[in-house]
């Protein structure tokens, strides 16, 4: 009773406002309108950017203990996933390159549980993640057995797409994976980028092979990562030092990894952007299955 003479008597205040204003006024009374109709309409609705509720929209959540940061593109069905690197973080994601962090884009498979929750899993049927109906969330994170809770949080983050990288960011990469690689495994080993693509593109071509460049890359962190995954146990790193002495990275149009002698070929597709190369997971599994 005592709301309906409040919004009864906002109304009557605001038809009075707009009767007695001076002819040519420029008043825009719809918010005002909208706000007296129903007064706790200020509370809701402004929680957030339009973007930040776009279905499909790059979702950004907190892991609970200590706040790690985490990415999410897509709802059900095709997804990607982001682990974000942290001062100090160990992964080699986040250690290998001094001049810019190379975080894996995790490509996931998104499919709607029995509750109502959205449970995100990888190629090989692992769970990376867990999104509650009710807006919690479960996530695996890289190295870790459990899973951790964690909530949502806002932020301005674009796609989820690799980092543009040049030629002497992979060479770099190369150099920098071969190295660290010797010091976890024992070993002596060589990244190889076979071809063309080993010599800088010519000037008129610089632009058309940008992305060459760019998902070759990232395919050297990610084969360098997963063969670490195989050595951190010695029973791993012996048969590494034994059976790989070097990766081959070849450009073609699947991306698959296949054994050739002392070599493991790495076959990435550049226009596929972080769909064109083996994810770490594949490497350290086919390493596993192989040797």
């Amino acid at each position: 009773m005592l709301f309906g003479r409040v919004r009864f008597l906002a109304l009557l205040a605001i038809a009075v406002a707009v009767a007695t204003r001076p002819l040519g006024a420029q008043t825009d009374m719809a918010p005002a309108i909208i706000a007296a109709a129903d007064p706790f309409s200020a509370l809701v609705g402004k929680s957030r950017p339009a973007e930040a509720r776009r279905v499909g929209g790059v979702q950004r959540y907190a892991v609970a203990s200590d706040g790690r940061v985490f990415l999410v593109e897509g709802k059900v069905g095709r997804a990607r996933l982001k682990y974000l690197c942290t001062e100090g973080d160990q992964r080699l994601d986040c250690s290998l390159d001094p001049e810019a962090y190379a975080e894996e884009i995790f490509i996931a498979t998104g499919a709607r549980g029995p509750r109502g929750d959205v449970i995100y899993k990888d190629a090989s049927g692992n769970v990376l993640l867990r999104l509650m109906s009710y807006g919690g969330a479960t996530v695996f994170w890289p190295g870790k057995s459990n899973g951790e809770a964690a909530s949502r949080s806002y932020g301005e983050d674009g796609a989820l797409n690799l980092p543009p990288a040049t030629w002497e960011d992979a060479r770099r990469r190369a150099g920098l994976a071969a190295e660290r690689l010797g010091a976890i495994a024992g070993g002596s080993f060589v990244f190889s980028i076979e071809g063309a693509e080993a010599d800088p593109p010519a000037p008129g071509a610089a632009a058309a092979s940008s992305g060459d460049a760019t998902v070759l890359a990232d395919a050297i962190v990610r084969a360098a990562a997963g063969m670490a995954d195989v050595a951190r146990d010695e029973t791993g790193a012996r048969a590494l030092r034994e059976r790989i002495s070097k990766a081959t990275f070849v450009r073609g149009v699947t991306p698959k990894l296949s054994l050739d002698g002392k070599s493991l070929i790495v076959v990435y597709n550049p226009s596929e952007d972080a769909a064109g190369r083996p994810s770490s997971r594949a490497v350290r599994e086919f390493l596993e299955n192989s040797l």
